[in-house]
């Protein structure tokens, strides 16, 4: 889930100055508290979800290529 906040934050600060809702010092801090909570993480999570990662990434771009072909 911090993976999740920190790109929502990271997300908020790459918004045009008329799109925000919220001054950047909220995202920055928003990010800077996931960075902070990450390190209190078990290593063994941070390697499943680490993996959960990959593979869902491997599945898409697995996934992308096989409806290129068939295409």
């Amino acid at each position: 889930m911090l993976v999740y906040y920190a790109l929502t934050n990271l997300a908020a600060l790459r918004l045009p100055q008329e799109q925000r809702l919220y001054p950047r010092f909220l995202a920055w801090g928003g990010l800077l508290s996931c960075a902070f909570l990450a390190f209190w993480v078990e290593p063994r999570i941070w390697a499943v979800g680490l993996g959960l990662i990959a593979a869902g990434l491997a599945w898409h771009l697995g996934r992308r290529s096989l409806d290129r072909s068939q295409a």
